[in-house]
C-alpha cells in the first residue's frame, strides 16, 4: 500500500455519515456556535493521537483482528472476549441503529407529510426496512455489498463537497431559492455569545451552571463529534498493509486526519451560515435543512437523498463488518457455536460436479448473466448468514428502543472504555518490550495524551449518563 491509497483509506474510513446528523447534538451540548467548531476540532485532534497509536501498534504487530488482538497479546484472552463481546452487544449494534433512523428520518422529513414527519412508528418501520435490505445484500454476495461500498463512498464525498459548495454560493453571489427569509445569524449574532440550549429535553443556563455540570455537556458534545470521526481507529489497518510504514504511514496520518478535521470543520460552518442557529439544534436533518435553505423543495430532496445514501453505505460496511466478527467470537467460542456456520456444500463437491455446474452456468439466460455480473459467480449464500441474523436482531431492539442523542453516547462511552485500555497497553508494551520492532513510533506524549483524554472521557460520560453506563457494566 502506497501513501495515497493510505491517504484515501483513513479519508474513506472517518468520512460517513455522522457529519450529517452529530451537528445538532454539538450544537445543543456547547454553549455557543463557535464553542460547537471548536469542540469539532478537539473531536479530530483526539481522533488524530488515535490513529497515530493504533496505528504504531498495527506497524509493531501486522496481525489480522486488530484491537482485539492486540489486547490478547497484551492482556491476554479474557480482555480480548471483552472487547469482542462489547463490539458485538453494543458498539457496533447501536452504530447501525443510529445511522438506520438518521436514514428513517432524513426519508420522512421529505416524503412524508408534515402530519407524519414525528410518527415514531413509521420512524421505526423505515429504519429496520433499511437494515433488512442491507443485511439481505450482504447475505447474497460480497461483490454486491463490495460494488455498493464505493459507490456509496463516493455520494458521501459528494455531499459533503456540495454542501461547502452552496455555502460558497449563498455567500458569494446570495443564491436563497427557500421559502423563508435568509439566515443572517451568521453575521448579526456573536459566535462564542452564550445561547439558550436544551439538550435532551433539559434546559441548562451556561452562564450559571457549575464548571462540573459544563463539563458534562462539553462531554455529551465530544461524544458525538467523535461518532461523526469514527474509523480512525483502522489506522492500524493501514500500517499492517503498508511497505515503508516507517516513512510513509507518519506522512499519510498526518495528512489524512487534517484533511477530515477541515473537511467537517467546513461543513459545519456551512451549517451555520445557511440555517438560522435556533433550528440547528431541532433536527438531526441537518443537511436537508442547508439543502432547503439555498435551493428549496429540490435542495432538500436531493441532500436527503444523498444523505440517505450515504447512511445506506454506513450500515452496508458496519453489517459485513460485524458479520465477520461475530463469525470469528463463534469460531473463537465467545459466542454460542449454534451460531456457526453450515459448510458450504459446493465448496466440497468434486471436481467433476463443479465443472458441471459451471458448464450449466454458461448455459443461463441472459437475467441470470445480469444476476451474476452484479452478484458474482457460484451460488449466493456463501456469506455469515448466522451472524448477519444474530447481528439484525440485536440491532433491532436498539432501532425500537434508542434515540440518536442516547446511543451516541452509550456507543462513545463503551469504545472509548477499550480504547484507554488499548493505548494504555501501548504505554505498557513500550516499558516491558522496548525490543520491539516499532516501523512507526510516534512521540511518546501521543499515546499519553490519548490515554489521559480517554480515561475523562469515560469518567464524566459515565457520571452524566448513568443509563447507558449501567447497561455497559452490565455487558462486561
Amino acid at each position: 500500500m502506497s501513501f495515497y491509497d493510505a491517504f484515501a483509506l483513513l479519508v474513506s474510513l472517518q468520512v460517513g455519515s455522522g457529519v450529517f446528523s452529530s451537528p445538532s447534538q454539538v450544537n445543543n451540548h456547547s454553549p455557543s456556535p463557535g464553542v460547537s467548531l471548536v469542540i469539532w476540532i478537539v473531536c479530530g485532534v483526539i481522533a488524530w493521537a488515535g490513529a497515530a497509536s493504533f496505528a504504531e501498534l498495527g506497524a509493531a504487530m501486522p496481525i489480522n483482528g486488530g484491537m482485539q488482538e492486540y489486547l490478547n497479546d497484551i492482556y491476554g484472552s479474557y480482555m480480548a472476549f471483552l472487547a469482542s463481546w462489547i463490539w458485538i452487544f453494543a458498539v457496533k449494534p447501536s452504530s447501525m441503529a443510529i445511522l438506520s433512523i438518521i436514514f428513517a428520518k432524513y426519508w420522512i422529513e421529505v416524503f412524508a407529510d408534515a402530519a407524519h414527519q414525528d410518527a415514531y412508528l413509521l420512524n421505526k418501520f423505515i429504519a429496520l426496512a433499511a437494515l433488512a435490505t442491507i443485511i439481505l445484500f450482504n447475505a447474497i454476495s460480497m461483490r454486491a455489498t463490495s460494488r455498493m461500498a464505493s459507490l456509496f463512498l463516493f455520494m458521501k464525498l459528494f455531499t459533503v463537497f456540495l454542501l461547502i459548495v452552496c455555502c460558497l454560493v449563498f455567500v458569494l453571489f446570495g443564491l436563497h431559492l427557500g421559502t423563508d427569509q435568509p439566515n443572517v445569524d451568521w453575521k448579526n449574532r456573536k459566535w462564542f455569545a452564550v445561547q439558550e440550549m436544551v439538550p435532551d429535553t433539559s434546559s441548562i443556563d451556561w452562564n450559571t451552571a457549575t464548571t462540573w455540570a459544563k463539563v458534562g455537556e462539553i462531554t455529551m458534545a465530544l461524544y458525538a463529534g467523535l461518532w461523526a470521526y469514527a474509523g480512525w481507529d483502522n489506522a492500524n489497518m493501514v500500517a499492517g498493509e503498508m511497505q515503508n510504514a516507517a516513512k510513509e504511514l507518519p506522512a499519510a496520518i498526518h495528512t489524512a486526519v487534517p484533511a477530515v478535521i477541515t473537511c467537517f470543520l467546513l461543513a459545519n460552518l456551512s451549517y451555520y451560515i445557511l440555517i438560522p442557529w435556533d433550528e440547528i439544534g431541532k433536527s438531526d436533518t441537518v443537511a436537508e435543512m442547508a439543502g432547503q435553505k439555498v435551493l428549496g423543495k429540490f435542495g432538500s430532496v436531493v441532500f436527503a437523498l444523498l444523505v440517505s445514501a450515504a447512511c445506506l453505505g454506513s450500515i452496508n460496511i458496519n453489517v459485513f463488518t460485524t458479520a465477520r466478527l461475530t463469525a470469528s467470537a463463534v469460531d473463537k467460542r465467545y459466542l454460542p457455536q449454534q451460531l456457526k456456520e453450515n459448510v458450504d456444500e459446493h465448496e466440497t463437491q468434486p471436481m467433476e460436479t463443479t465443472e458441471r455446474l459451471e458448464s450449466a452456468q454458461r448455459r443461463k439466460s441472459l437475467l441470470r448473466v445480469a444476476v451474476t455480473s452484479l452478484f458474482g459467480e457460484g451460488p449466493f449464500w456463501r456469506t455469515p448468514i448466522k451472524s448477519m441474523l444474530f447481528n439484525g436482531a440485536t440491532t433491532t431492539i436498539y432501532i425500537l428502543l434508542g434515540t440518536f442523542g442516547a446511543l451516541v453516547t452509550f456507543i462513545g462511552i463503551a469504545e472509548y472504555v477499550f480504547f484507554f485500555i488499548t493505548v494504555l497497553g501501548l504505554l505498557k508494551l513500550r516499558l516491558k518490550r522496548p525490543l520491539l520492532v516499532r516501523p512507526y513510533k510516534p512521540f511518546v506524549g501521543t499515546p499519553l495524551i490519548f490515554a489521559v483524554t480517554s480515561l475523562i472521557l469515560v469518567i464524566r460520560g459515565a457520571l452524566a449518563a448513568p443509563i447507558q453506563s449501567l447497561l455497559i457494566a452490565l455487558l462486561l
